[in-house]
């Protein structure tokens, strides 16, 4: 169920590997990509059958659609697209059809592997709620929002290049506090 997530992250940083972008490599990237899957997976799982193969299929509808735009757009600009740009969409209209049809071909092979998973993804859900115990249980969807919301704000701490300089702000923070 996981999978086409992560093939998704996977690809979008392999092709935009040129430009700078996280690597496939690096941890913390890759944790926060885990971080929302398990978001994501908890809350269908945790939730009854109906509402939890309606949240996975809202979720890889929604991140196919990101995966396609910011893989199409870098294919034509070799970058990634950004919210930024959303002021100047109406002098990109007239280019869609020629940005689909010269994006790069593994764009597409990809999309067609990713959809694959999320039909096996999909299928799996009834498989993976009976074999779980407590499938609408409210306290553990309580507790996996609160990992994800304190695991999600450490997290940036260790981002970037400056991550020596959070840690000892981190230190002295904790030293004012004692």
């Amino acid at each position: 169920m996981a999978l086409p997530f992560i093939v998704m992250d996977v690809v979008t940083r392999i092709f935009g590997n040129s430009i700078g972008f996280y690597k496939v490599y690096r941890l913390f990237p890759n944790l926060f990509t885990l971080l929302y899957i398990y978001l994501f997976l908890g809350i269908v799982l945790n939730t009854n059958k109906k509402v939890g193969k309606i949240s996975y299929l809202f979720f890889n509808i929604l991140f196919v659609i990101m995966y396609l735009v910011n893989n199409v757009y870098y294919s034509m600009t070799s970058n990634y697209f950004s919210f930024n740009l959303l002021d100047s969409v109406s002098e990109g209209s007239p280019y869609f059809l020629s940005a689909l049809k010269n994006c790069n071909i593994f764009v597409y092979i990809f999309l067609i592997i990713i959809i694959c998973l999320i039909i096996l993804g999909y299928k799996s859900i009834d498989k993976v709620k009976k074999e779980s115990k407590n499938n609408n249980d409210n306290k553990k969807l309580i507790k996996i929002f609160i990992i994800f919301i304190i695991v999600h704000t450490i997290l940036p701490f260790f981002l970037g290049y400056c991550f020596l300089r959070k840690i000892i702000i981190l230190n002295m923070l904790a030293q004012l506090l004692s």
